[in-house]
Parts: C-alpha cells; structure tokens; sequence
C-alpha cells in the first residue's frame, strides 16, 4: 500500500507542476510552490515503507519544491528571485499555525480523526520545528550552489543531482537526528540513508522528464 501511496504521489508531482507552469505560466510555479511547501510539511511526519525501506514521505514533494525553485531562479529577474523565499516562509508560518491551532483542539470522544492528529503533532513536535528551519536553510544555500555547479558544467540536468548528492545528505541526516527523537540511532540512520537514495534515484529519474515537459511552452515570464 505504502508502495501505491509513493508512486501516486511522484505521477501527482510529475504531471500537475509541468501543467500549472505551461497554462499558467510564472504564477502556476508559484502556486505549486505553495501547495508541496504545505505537502512537505504535512508529509514530514509520516515514515513509508517502501520495498522494505523506512523513508520520509516528503522527499518526492521536497525534490518537486526544489525543481520548482531552480525553474524560477533561472526565469526570473535578480530583483525578483528571492520571491520564493518570502512565499515558502509565509506558507511554514501559516501551516504551524494551523498545526499547533489543531493540536490544541480538544476533541469530542467520538472524534478519533481529531484525536489521531493531535497525538501526531504533539508527539513529533522536533519535525514541527526542524522541518521549517531546515528548508529555510536549504532554500538559501541550494540555489547558490546550484548556480555555481551549473557555471561549471553548463548543464542543468547534472547541476541539479549534483546539488542534490551534497545538499541532500546533509538534509537527510540532519532531519533524522533531530526530529526523530524517539527512537534509536540505528534506526535513524536507516531512514536518513534510505530516504537519501531513493531521493537520488528519484531526482536522476524525475529531472530529466521534468526538464522535458517544462521545456516544451517557451513562455514569457
């Protein structure tokens, strides 16, 4: 099951971007850097099992987020690149407040949904602060590093992987040190190491295909 979820997920992230960009142009990369921030968030505190891997749910979403930002960044003026930086801190700022307003709800007895939700949250409260901090972060050092690898290999496609075999590591590791606090270091990381090469298989598949249907409406942004 947790298998049909993933793939689902990855044909969601790999058709509805692509055709938000070529109907909607700049504002449909914008509104679907909105929707996988909120995505990531809420997927950073579920664990898949896929093919007998424990792996973050996000990382398809996270992958898209980025091949998003680099799309944006190498469309936009340098007066507006910073753009999706103040709309993905906007959109972590309203979803923790929506999450902490959720988990201070007190359910009815029969409400399990509710419940559910709010033992969720409460009990993985260093994925509700780690998560918005690391993407921050991640959002303000991977376009650079991204723009300097692409000056050196002139290639987008080998830029972004790259980008990510460094970023993503660190990302992985950190994220699962931190915020899965209950339970042990083994554990951890097994889920940093198996989230970080199915993310890579996923980007070195996913990039090429996304920079395809992207590239082919030659838009005026």
């Amino acid at each position: 099951m947790s298998e049909i979820i993933f793939l689902i997920i990855i044909i969601i992230s790999m058709i509805t971007i692509p055709l938000a960009y070529n109907y909607l142009d700049k504002k449909g990369l914008y509104l679907m850097l909105i929707i996988m921030t909120i995505v990531s968030y809420i997927l950073s505190f579920k664990v898949l099992n896929i093919w007998g891997l424990n792996v973050s749910a996000n990382i398809i979403t996270i992958i898209s987020l980025f091949e998003i930002i680099y799309l944006l960044i190498t469309k936009e003026t340098n007066k507006n690149q910073n753009n999706y930086l103040s709309i993905t801190i906007f959109c972590l700022i309203g979803t923790s407040f929506t999450i902490l307003t959720t988990s201070s709800y007190i359910p009815s007895i029969n409400d399990t949904l509710s419940t559910n939700l709010k033992e969720l949250f409460i009990n993985n409260y260093p994925i509700l602060i780690t998560f918005p901090i690391l993407l921050i972060i991640s959002e303000i050092i991977s376009p650079q590093l991204y723009k300097i690898l692409n000056q050196i290999y002139q290639n987008k496609i080998i830029s972004i992987n790259l980008n990510y075999i460094i970023i993503g590591l660190i990302n992985s590791l950190i994220f699962s040190f931190i915020a899965y606090n209950n339970i042990n270091f083994i554990n951890k990381i097994n889920i940093a190491l198996a989230t970080y090469f199915i993310g890579l298989v996923i980007s070195i598949l996913y990039t090429p295909i996304f920079n395809y249907l992207t590239s082919k409406k030659k838009v005026r942004l």
